[in-house]
């Protein structure tokens, strides 16, 4: 003897919303994945910056020194080599803030996932523990909730 269409309707719901479920934990860990990509590589592009705009600012200084007749050495020097560090420092400071955002959201991404396939296990045992109930000789008032409740 075959199942009857109400147990099939469950389990085939209980599959769909189950595949639906890792579908979207996929789909948000590609995304994430993206996103974190492009987040590292403006993080990049705005160090780059960063560290060009110091050795700028230190040439700017250069040319200032010796247009007033000041000799590159002791304390020019040194207000030269710290506006450099400083630039590197805030460069690095940037890609390290990026590069901790791109993890958050790879983490993120990787929670997505596990959370799709929980909810895709969760959902299989509610459709076939519907379908069992419907199926075991207790009889059981049909109701559409009984389908679409996950």
């Amino acid at each position: 003897m075959g199942m009857d269409p109400i147990t099939i309707a469950l389990i085939a719901t209980a599959v769909v919303s189950s595949g639906t479920a890792i579908h979207s934990g996929m789909q948000q860990k590609k995304q994430s994945k993206k996103q974190a990509a492009l987040m590292e590589e403006d993080a990049a592009n705005r160090a780059a910056e960063e560290t060009r705009q110091a050795k700028e600012h230190r040439k700017r200084q250069k040319v200032a020194f010796l247009k007033s007749g000041v000799a590159l050495s002791g304390s020019p020097l040194l207000i030269m080599q710290e506006t450099l560090e400083r630039g590197l420092g805030n460069s690095d400071a940037i890609k390290e803030t990026g590069g901790a955002k791109a993890s958050l959201l790879r983490a993120q991404g990787q929670s997505a996932l596990v959370t799709g396939f929980g909810n895709a296990g969760t959902s299989a045992l509610k459709g076939f523990s519907a379908a069992a109930s419907a199926n075991s000789g207790t009889p059981k008032q049909f109701n559409e909730k009984m389908l679409f409740d996950n």
